[in-house]
């Protein structure tokens, strides 16, 4: 059976052939579906028929996307790819709708034995991303913070651990020097951390 859930997300025009924000989504153990808005701090849950039966709301201080982003990870020596000093990149980020123009609220979900994780694109003082924990019955028990990629929910949750590919770094001038739209590093393992109820 196939089924179209009805989620709404913002159309990517004006960067939508150089980045994509998709909704990201997780089942849990009743094959529930826990669906991101992709925007807002939004979350949607869904019947295994397809009917929506719980969502999550919470008001959010929006990341608004930057020149400075456009400055990407190579994956060579530390090596950049700076999309900032191109007049036409620069002239597509400065023409950005309203609604075009901020990353998701919420880019990431995933669902622990005893609750579920909300990636958000805040980030911590070493650039990493802080999630917001949730117990099954949708209140905020904690927050914490991992590398992850904000275009790309790049985690997996098994019962209470979430394994996450390595996409941190050391050194803090270099990620200085890095935009948002890129990770660190290109993964080489795989890390794997305990989330406690």
């Amino acid at each position: 059976m196939l089924l179209h859930l009805a989620v709404t997300w913002r159309k990517n025009t004006a960067l939508g052939a150089f980045l994509r924000f998709l909704p990201d989504f997780d089942f849990d153990e009743s094959g529930n579906i826990f669906v991101t808005d992709g925007f807002e701090y939004r979350l949607f849950v869904y019947s295994p028929e397809g009917e929506l039966i719980r969502t999550l709301d919470r008001p959010f201080r929006k990341n608004k996307i930057a020149v400075a982003d456009l400055a990407l990870y190579s994956g060579k020596d530390e090596e950049l790819i700076d999309f900032s000093r191109d007049p036409n990149a620069v002239k597509m980020v400065n023409g950005l709708s309203e609604m075009e123009s901020y990353f998701p609220s919420v880019f990431g979900v995933n669902v622990l034995e005893h609750g579920f994780i909300l990636w958000t694109s805040n980030r911590d003082s070493e650039f990493r991303y802080l999630f917001d924990i949730y117990d099954k019955d949708f209140r905020l028990t904690g927050r914490s913070a991992a590398y992850n990629w904000v275009c790309q929910n790049s985690a997996l949750a098994r019962k209470n651990r979430i394994h996450l590919l390595d996409l941190g770094s050391d050194d803090m001038e270099f990620k200085k020097k890095i935009g948002r739209l890129s990770p660190f590093e290109y993964a080489s393992r795989v890390l794997v951390y305990e989330i406690s109820p």
